[in-house]
Formats: structure tokens, C-alpha cells, sequence
């Protein structure tokens, strides 16, 4: 089911991307902002819609005060990403999303190293096949390839990188980073291996509801900056709003894959970036060279195989 909803996760995010792009090529002037407040809307319906199901049955203020530090790691990464939104408008979402993706070649490799050093080394190796391993291997090789195929190409066409110039991969790549580590942590807690785990529902909640509290400080600066309060119902925030729902719906998907299998969850997801790839000449008029399709190809071969892998245990089970 995991891989299920790891690919679930990783064709919403692929799309999403498509659309934050086309809102941010519509209206650039305060786009990230603008999308930090959508993003908060479908948050806070997200929130609204996990309470009920809460695995620990604590009142939200009760949840909240209960893991008041977990707010962190939600919050480094809203941040994150609002900054790493600046990067849509001046790349092109062919070059932003691989460079993003990049974050999939991290997590496999922070899970190890944790696991090294509480112990546990053997234990993890263990359950790691062969096919599990070069798949794991292809996704991540081929993720970093046409993450370099596609800077390369940014450097020698002038229209993949606008105003901002080289400067404008600094964007993609802060959140890469910080997308790494919070991937580690989020399977890290969910998984068990900080504290006693926390529930899927109450995660989500307790992320959602962080922001919510971004959405929130997005709307008052578009309101100090423009004088007037933002209204993200307008029609030009349509393709904002269409993200924010996929967001969500790949949030969603990624949390319930993540408790299950945070190590091959990761690289699969980190592939949404070929999803917009491939989406992006017919969407937003981008072509790929034929070094990007057996990049892309690779991923899939990858992803391919975790599916035959798992089956695999199941026929042995």
C-alpha cells in the first residue's frame, strides 16, 4: 500500500508544481506570498477534516501543548519553502523542479547514518534486498542526473534562466536542503525512532495547523505591502488554489507512506519532479532532450522495481 500512495504523492506534488509555476508567470509581483496564504487555506481544511480522526483523542490545544517542539520541523520547511517559491519566477519549472528533487538522493543516506549510530546497522541492512537496493540506487542516480542535465542546460540557453541569472539555483537548492532533513525527521518521528512516534492523523494535523499560522503572516504582509487585503478566492489565484489542493492531497498520501517505509518512500517521491517534466512541454511549452528521457526513464525502471520487490516479500509472507 505504501508504494501506492508514494506514487499517489509523487503525481500531485509533479502537478502541483505546474501550477505554481503558470500562477507565478500570471502575477510574479508577491507570488510566494500569495501562495503561502493558499497553501494555509488548504491547511486549515486539512486540519479541520483530521481532528475528528485523531489517534490520541486530545482537544487541538492539548495536542498543540503536547508537542509544542515538533512545530519546528514544519516550520523550517514552510519557510523553506516560501523561499524556495521565489525561484518560479525566474526558472523555468523544468530546471526548478529537478533541482528540488535533488532532495531524494539525502534521506536514504541520513536513515543510514542514524541508524548506524544508534545501532541498529545491521538490523536495517537486513531487510534490504538486492532489487530493493539497485532500485533504490536508480531512482536516486537518475534523479541527480537530470538535476545536472538540467543546470547544464540552464547555463548554456539564455531563456531557462531569466533575470535572476545563476543566482536563481540558490533558490531550488536551499529548499533541496532543507527538504532532506525534514524528510529524515518526519520518518524519524513517525517511524518511532524520536520518542514513541506520533500518530498519522495527529502529524498531519499538527503540520497542517503550522500552515495555517504561515497562510496567516503571508496574508498580513500582502496586506502591509499592497494596502489592501488580499482576497485568494480572485480568479487569478486559481492556479494557487489548485496547487494548495494538491498539496494536501500529496501530504496526505506522503505521511501514510512515510510511517510505513520512510527509507524507499522518500527517492519514489523525490521522482515528482519527472512528473513535471513530462508534463511541462504540452502544459508550459518546455521540451526535453533525449539525455533527460533516459534520466526519466531510469527513475521509472526504479520505481518499477520497489513495486516488484514488494511484491516479492509479499509472496514470501
Amino acid at each position: 500500500m505504501w508504494l501506492i500512495l508514494a506514487i499517489v504523492a509523487t503525481l500531485a506534488w509533479g502537478w502541483e508544481e505546474i501550477f505554481l509555476k503558470a500562477g507565478t508567470d500570471a502575477s510574479p509581483k508577491y507570488a510566494p506570498l500569495r501562495i503561502g496564504v493558499c497553501l494555509g487555506i488548504g491547511a486549515a481544511i486539512l486540519c479541520a477534516a483530521c481532528l475528528p480522526f485523531s489517534e490520541s483523542g486530545l482537544p487541538l490545544p492539548e495536542l498543540i501543548r503536547q508537542n509544542t517542539l515538533f512545530f519546528c520541523v514544519p516550520l523550517v520547511y514552510g519557510l523553506a519553502l516560501l523561499i524556495g517559491n521565489i525561484g518560479y519566477r525566474y526558472l523555468d519549472a523544468s530546471v526548478y523542479a529537478p533541482l528540488e528533487n535533488a532532495a531524494g538522493a539525502f534521506p536514504p543516506l541520513i536513515f543510514i547514518v542514524w541508524f548506524a549510530c544508534a545501532g541498529k546497522l545491521g538490523a536495517l541492512w537486513e531487510e534490504i534486498s538486492p532489487l530493493d537496493a539497485a532500485a533504490a540506487a536508480a531512482v536516486v542516480v537518475g534523479i541527480i542526473w537530470l538535476a545536472f542535465l538540467q543546470h547544464r542546460h540552464a547555463q548554456t540557453v539564455s531563456s531557462s534562466i531569466r533575470r535572476g541569472g545563476a543566482l536563481a539555483l540558490l533558490f531550488p537548492l536551499v529548499f533541496c536542503l532543507v527538504d532532506a532533513f525534514d524528510t529524515f525527521l518526519c520518518g524519524a518521528i513517525l517511524g518511532g525512532e524520536i520518542g514513541e512516534g506520533m500518530g498519522r492523523v495527529d502529524f498531519l494535523a499538527l503540520y497542517s495547523l503550522t500552515f495555517v499560522g504561515i497562510g496567516l503572516v503571508c496574508w498580513c504582509i500582502l496586506f502591509w505591502k499592497t494596502g489592501h487585503p488580499y482576497n485568494p478566492l480572485r480568479r487569478q489565484s486559481a492556479n494557487f488554489r489548485k496547487a494548495a489542493a494538491l498539496a494536501c492531497c500529496a501530504q496526505v498520501s506522503y505521511v501514510f507512506a512515510m510511517a510505513e517505509n520512510p527509507l524507499y518512500t522518500a527517492p519514489i517521491v523525490a521522482g515528482f519532479g519527472i512528473v513535471t517534466v513530462v508534463i511541462s512541454p504540452r502544459c508550459l511549452g518546455e521540451r526535453l532532450t533525449p539525455a533527460q528521457y533516459v534520466a526519466v526513464a531510469l527513475v521509472l525502471a526504479g520505481v518499477l522495481a520497489l513495486g516488484i520487490s514488494e511484491g516479492l516479500e509479499y509472496l514470501k509472507d
